[in-house]
């Protein structure tokens, strides 16, 4: 009896026994890790497979599994809310108009490739609103913290797998589309953090210090300064005393001020020890440049979006406006703005977007401040995989935690909690 309970703790853990009796709750749970978690675990296993095994590619299983998921929760739909009945329906009418009045981007709806994650049409019918949906039925938030550290960690490792594959043993200068790379490891790294804090347990040290190496080599800076405000606001939410909060942020800020401070005598001696393992650093390589601060071109994109803004102000151009503005004012072909609140005010119209943009950060304030410590853990968790990264790269529009996020926000489901003796 006692040698099965390792096993057990560790399937319960991970949330297996849950699974002993099918329910719409477990379908609801897994539903919403697929469409959270598969496109970074499909990335990372692709980069592996294509390169070194000749294998052509997973992605179809991936997406098929989503999709799966994404139709199963329009039996959902009537059981949402109002709130959010009304929200899917305007980003579906939305996306429509933007598709036969914007013939200069029509090519984003629907890619040649049909790519599911980044043609508009697919990715908002088959991911976007069913996690929108899906979020917002939910009931068992514990549930979903025991899925997320499964989901988490195998992102994680099969994040350090490609990275070892093309920095050690092909001993490659660059990883291949390293800023994909590094926003995927976020969306395995950054749940891992939260729920390092959520849990207080040590044993997430590892997976969270090799990830946090790989990400610092890698060298995508938005990635790096979200990772930097995950470990911010998980001190902030799960800290039981203020003191030693303040603390914890003064000693964080500390770091980061003497490290910056530091930058060349740093990037110089940790680049000559990379280098005895074959291993280059983008972000070492940016800072002994002083380029590491520089916008790479964003702030022309900005500049564009602000002037496409400021022609029509108070009604915007609708969703993936801003694709319309950059294609049209300047840039030559449709790109998002790599900001959230910019993107809003170029959809919706300043107005409207900046209301858009207080509901999200009050929700986020109130949900961190609250002492629902489950729900806090599995909205963190949200905000990690895919929040933060929209203050410096990516769409709303196309990021599946955003749309489970808003779900959150709109929940007023009552709350269930099963305890794993049940």
């Amino acid at each position: 009896m006692n040698k099965k309970r390792p096993i057990t703790l560790l399937l319960s853990i991970f949330g297996f026994n849950e699974f002993k009796h099918i329910t719409k709750e477990t379908l609801i749970v897994e539903g919403i890790c697929v469409l959270v978690f598969f496109p970074a675990i499909n990335f990372f296993l692709n980069q592996i497979l294509q390169t070194y095994f000749s294998f052509s590619s997973v992605s179809a299983l991936f997406y098929i599994t989503m999709a799966i998921f994404g139709l199963y929760s329009y039996s959902f739909f009537f059981k949402s809310g109002p709130a959010v009945a009304i929200i899917a329906f305007l980003v579906f009418l939305s996306t429509l108009f933007s598709y036969l009045f914007y013939p200069e981007i029509s090519k984003i709806f629907i890619n040649e490739d049909f790519n599911p994650l980044t043609s508009a049409f697919l990715g908002i019918l088959f991911y976007q609103i069913p996690a929108l949906i899906l979020a917002s039925n939910l009931k068992r938030y514990d549930f979903l913290i025991k899925r997320a550290r499964l989901y988490s960690l195998i992102t994680v490792i099969v994040g350090i797998i490609s990275f070892y594959y093309f920095t050690i043993v092909s001993a490659s200068e660059d990883i291949p589309n390293y800023m994909v790379y590094s926003y995927n490891l976020l969306s395995g790294l950054g749940p891992l953090i939260v729920l390092a804090y959520y849990d207080r347990n040590l044993i997430y040290a590892i997976p969270i210090a090799l990830g946090a190496i790989c990400m610092l080599v890698v060298g995508a800076r938005g990635a790096q300064m979200s990772l930097l405000l995950i470990v911010l606001f998980s001190i902030i939410a799960f800290s039981k005393n203020r003191a030693k909060t303040i603390s914890g942020i003064l000693v964080l800020l500390f770091i980061c001020m003497f490290a910056i401070s530091h930058i060349d005598i740093l990037a110089d001696g940790i680049d000559k020890l990379l280098g005895d393992y074959n291993v280059h650093s983008r972000t070492l390589a940016k800072m002994m440049e002083g380029s590491f601060f520089s916008q790479s071109g964003r702030d022309k994109l900005r500049d564009i979006v602000i002037e496409g803004i400021s022609n029509r102000p108070f009604f915007g151009y609708g969703l993936f406006g801003d694709r319309y503005v950059t294609a049209t004012m300047g840039w030559g072909e449709p790109a998002y703005c790599h900001n959230l609140f910019l993107e809003l005010c170029c959809d919706m119209g300043i107005v409207l977007g900046s209301l858009a943009f207080l509901f999200i950060v009050i929700s986020l304030i109130r949900n961190i401040i609250s002492h629902n410590r489950n729900k806090k853990a599995a909205i963190l968790v949200c905000m990690s995989c895919g929040f933060f990264e929209l203050l410096f790269s990516n769409s709303y529009l196309l990021s599946i935690p955003f749309f489970c996020l808003l779900g959150f926000f709109l929940n007023v489901k009552k709350q269930m909690c099963i305890s794993p003796n049940k």
